[in-house]
């Protein structure tokens, strides 16, 4: 929801009440334009110091399900809508019905409104466009608004289409250089201006995305610290992942699209901070490609996740995974890409592999379900290879909640939950020890919180 309303048009405390209407979500962007005005109401007024409106505010999540929490509050009195039209706009809950309303607001065409629609936006932090659906009209839209948010934008999800090229008036206010037609400018020159962005999801975008065209956006965020690259990439061929510039303060990456094995190949600059790392949807992806960038960043990763959409990927391409990367802390693995020899005690390095959270994915193809048991973790954790594993996560199309498969999966359950009984009663003597400090000093990556307790979890896929 979107507050569309000025600061002038609303009544004073005593003459406001907030409509029993209000409750839908949905419906609230309609009100706006529609809703006569609170009828006037002679009550006794309760002031309240700014500095305890502030601290309730603080107190309420941003996103949909406050979005009329919000709205109610910043109808209380003006004081009530100075501290809190900040928060009904940090974190905008856009659908195709509400963003017309969203765009007037922020992107006034009357020249006497854009000072207002310049404030508004400069409230917004993060812009979820990812509920929209495809309308021609909002390519033009979508570059207003990064245009408009640029000093404060932080998370930005794309919408699936409208995103590539657009119409727009703000062309003399942007780069020259990311402009083909000066009648037309791309949403990656207005994304580009968006100097505090944290976070940017691309992977929604249906149209085809040169690659080229978003590392040239990417020089300019220095804060990046997670990218999401879009399912539809087009990579030019030739061209290595030398020829671009990552943002330096990178630590979440999503690989997707077209990315070629010389792409993979290639990555030799990737920023030191990066620790997280996603391989998904990448049709064209070898698996000796893979590995060999698994290789590389296997010093800096604690976090990986390898989806089931790599079809080049054979049965057990990263059966040795473990040993390519030996400071993991969380996997998300497809047993499409692994057999049972994954386990074994060859393929873990010694004495003992960190990992902490394992994930099992499948694509539910014919024999999948058949490749990974309960058994096979048991052994490994008992055999030491995995013996700091203590959360397991399996898809259901894996079958493990069969009768066939219960008892192998108590008795799994109840080993982690015996090695984390060991693990407090040892982190215990340590305390009571003049070794904590060298125990400190030795573990250089850190383990999950004891508040995560142990255990076999399944989840749908």
């Amino acid at each position: 929801m979107v507050m569309a309303l000025a600061a002038n048009e609303l009544l004073p405390c005593e003459g406001n009440t907030v409509p029993d209407a209000v409750t839908d979500i949905d419906s609230l962007w309609l009100l706006f334009s529609d809703l006569p005005k609170p009828p006037t109401r002679r009550s006794p007024h309760v002031h309240l110091p700014t500095e305890l409106v502030l601290a309730i505010f603080s107190f309420l999540p941003h996103g949909r399900a406050s979005q009329s929490t919000f709205y109610a509050c910043v109808l209380v009195s003006r004081q009530w809508y100075e501290a809190g039209i900040r928060h009904l706009y940090h974190s905008p809950y856009l659908t195709p019905r509400a963003f017309l309303s969203f765009v007037a607001t922020v992107v006034p065409m009357s020249s006497k409104l854009s000072g207002r629609g310049d404030q508004l936006a400069g409230f917004v932090r993060r812009l979820d466009m990812s509920h929209l659906v495809h309308d021609g009209r909002r390519k033009s839209f979508t570059a207003k608004l990064l245009a408009r948010m640029r000093g404060s934008l932080e998370e930005f999800v794309a919408p699936a289409a409208a995103f590539a090229w657009a119409d727009s008036f703000l062309t003399t206010k942007l780069p020259k250089s990311l402009t083909n037609n000066p009648f037309r400018v791309n949403c990656f020159a207005a994304l580009s201006k968006c100097a505090s962005l944290r976070s940017l999801d691309l992977a929604l975008i249906s149209e085809s995305i040169s690659l080229s065209e978003l590392f040239h956006a990417l020089r300019a965020l220095p804060q990046l610290q997670t990218l999401c690259f879009p399912r539809s990439s087009n990579y030019h061929r030739g061209l290595g992942v030398n020829c671009f510039t990552w943002p330096p303060s990178l630590r979440a990456l999503t690989l997707a699209g077209g990315i070629s094995d010389t792409f993979l190949l290639t990555a030799n600059n990737v920023p030191p901070t990066l620790d997280t790392l996603t391989i998904e949807y990448c049709p064209f992806a070898k698996g000796s490609a893979v590995r060999n960038l698994l290789a590389k960043l296997a010093p800096q990763l604690t976090n990986l996740k390898i989806s089931y959409h790599i079809p080049t990927l054979h049965y057990n391409a990263l059966d040795r995974l473990l040993l390519i990367c030996p400071y993991l802390h969380t996997l998300t693995i497809a047993v499409d890409y692994i057999s049972s020899d994954f386990f074994h005690e060859d393929n873990a390095p010694n004495p003992s592999h960190p990992l902490y959270l394992l994930t099992l994915e499948s694509s539910g193809s014919l024999g999948v379900d058949q490749k990974i048991g309960p058994n096979d973790i048991y052994i490994a954790v008992c055999e030491g290879g995995l013996s700091n594993l203590r959360q397991v996560r399996v898809s259901q199309r894996l079958g493990w909640t069969s009768n066939e498969m219960k008892t192998d999966v108590s008795d799994l359950v109840h080993l982690l939950k015996v090695k984390e009984g060991e693990d407090a009663e040892s982190q215990q003597k340590y305390e009571e020890s003049e070794e904590l400090a060298m125990w400190k000093k030795a573990r250089s990556r850190p383990r999950a919180p004891s508040s995560v307790k142990a255990g076999v979890w399944m989840f749908e896929s």
